[in-house]
């Protein structure tokens, strides 16, 4: 298996959530600004980061969460609370995990148990910019694949000498497109304009900027 099945029933109902949280909808509040890079075209402008991020996702979901929090653990909550009316509301609300007194290791666990819900939290704190048509198809698709897994899986719990073939393709298409999503990220974080806020729980935090301060050359 390329990645553990513990993400699907999270992301198998994502598909199910109301146009607003959809995983094909993430820029409610789009300003017309695109990202700098489609999710189709991430494999080609960011390949390094595309190629390892698809060989260890749930490590690449970590360091870009602590990428966009600026290193800032005390920012950090679980999904940053986009998603404490949906998925998270039952089992993980966001300000009820302990994520004060172990941040670091909270992350951990959510990028490693909820890949996609911790990968979709960090691609929503760019909400202001528009997605691509086909950013929106490849999600969707994403999610759908999600589905078919959680049947894929079921149905070789009922035929066990089943051949596991399409679970394991399903698996690396989500892998890809994890890949493409921190690509994405990474090139907005980069060469972009970082998200001037973050979600903290149920509070909007103003995120300072990084300010390059010059030293004088000695002579």
């Amino acid at each position: 298996r390329v990645h553990g099945g513990t993400f699907v029933l999270e992301m198998s109902f994502l598909c199910l959530l109301p146009g607003e949280m959809n995983s094909a909808n993430l820029s409610v509040q789009a300003t017309g600004v695109p990202f700098k890079t489609s999710l189709c075209h991430a494999p080609l402008s960011n390949c390094c980061c595309c190629c390892i991020s698809f060989l260890c996702l749930p490590c690449a979901t970590c360091v870009t969460r602590k990428r966009l929090l600026k290193q800032d653990m005390t920012l950090y909550r679980c999904c940053q609370g986009h998603l404490d009316q949906h998925v998270c509301n039952v089992c993980c609300k966001s300000g009820q995990c302990q994520e004060t007194s172990c941040p670091s290791c909270c992350l951990c666990l959510e990028s490693f148990c909820c890949t996609s819900c911790s990968l979709s939290a960090s691609r929503m704190a760019f909400g202001n910019l528009q997605p691509e048509p086909c950013d929106c198809r490849i999600i969707v698709a994403s999610n759908v694949t999600q589905v078919l897994l959680l049947l894929a899986i079921a149905f070789e719990i009922a035929f066990p000498t089943s051949s596991n073939l399409g679970r394991i393709i399903i698996e690396i298409f989500f892998a890809v497109v994890g890949g493409c999503i921190v690509a994405q990220i990474d090139r907005e974080l980069s060469q972009g304009q970082p998200p001037a806020t973050i979600s903290v729980g149920a509070a909007v935090v103003e995120m300072s900027p990084i300010v390059v301060v010059a030293e004088p050359m000695n002579r």
